[in-house]
């Protein structure tokens, strides 16, 4: 059976100058290793904290580097993006507008693929607008089996789908494992899906998360001994090749 994994940065934080020096060790040791990743970027906090140009050439670096960039969007009300003032609004409204706000953002540096809910919530209004925007394939759903998570939206699939809608299609990839269970699991066949086959394990963090050294030294050590790695955007084009049953 073939074997791909992909990783998946949720990036909040890049710029912040600690978060963006691991970050960019970490990306470095990959492209060493001839693998890249994708980088679901939430740009709104750079936007608020008015580091918006930091944020956007750092970007740009991580692009030309070869990553992929997609988007990640928090659907919080207005400008309160921290505990304990955040308030999430699923309303149609709020959730198009934050879609296209960081869509208009990331277009700046590239027209985006992929994306990730915030919070991994999947409200019923927003594939829909990610067809509108013309998105290609969603990482916000997880794989059924894997730990719980207590809210209405959350959505557990057991295997990559299309989803068919009146302005067009959208490829599901369920996420596989978070930083802690791909270690975890890294020696075992847990967690992994099987398609024709082909099986594949799709493994996040957030950037912010390498401010811990445990997650830092956990992250390279995955990078470093945990072989070759894709980014979300060729293992979807893998998917749409022929391995979807």
């Amino acid at each position: 059976m073939t074997r791909f994994q992909a990783l998946a940065i949720h990036t909040e934080r890049i710029h912040d100058p600690l978060v963006w020096r691991r970050l960019r060790f970490i990306l470095n040791a990959l492209g060493r290793k001839g693998s890249h990743a994708t980088l679901f970027v939430y740009p709104f906090r750079a936007i608020v904290e008015g580091k918006s140009h930091i944020a956007l050439n750092r970007i740009e670096q991580v692009r030309s580097a070869g990553h992929e960039i997609a988007q990640h969007t928090h659907f919080y009300k207005g400008q309160f993006i921290d505990k304990p003032n955040k308030v999430t609004d699923l309303s149609q409204e709020n959730i198009s507008n934050c879609l296209r706000r960081d869509h208009q953002w990331l277009s700046r540096i590239c027209l985006p693929r992929g994306f990730t809910s915030g919070a991994w919530i999947v409200p019923p209004d927003l594939y829909p607008t990610l067809v509108e925007l013309e998105f290609d394939y969603d990482c916000s759903a997880r794989l059924l089996g894997w730990k719980k998570l207590d809210h209405p939206h959350i959505l557990r699939l057991s295997k990559p789908e299309i989803r068919r809608f009146k302005q067009g299609e959208l490829l599901l990839i369920p996420t596989t494992h978070g930083l802690k269970d791909a270690l975890f699991y890294f020696r075992s066949g847990d967690l992994q899906i099987g398609l024709n086959n082909f099986c594949y394990r799709l493994v996040y963090f957030h950037d912010y998360d390498l401010l811990r050294w445990e997650a830092y030294f956990a992250a390279l050590a995955l990078v470093l001994v945990g072989g070759a790695w894709k980014t979300c955007g060729e293992l979807a084009d893998i998917l749409k090749g022929g391995c979807l049953e």
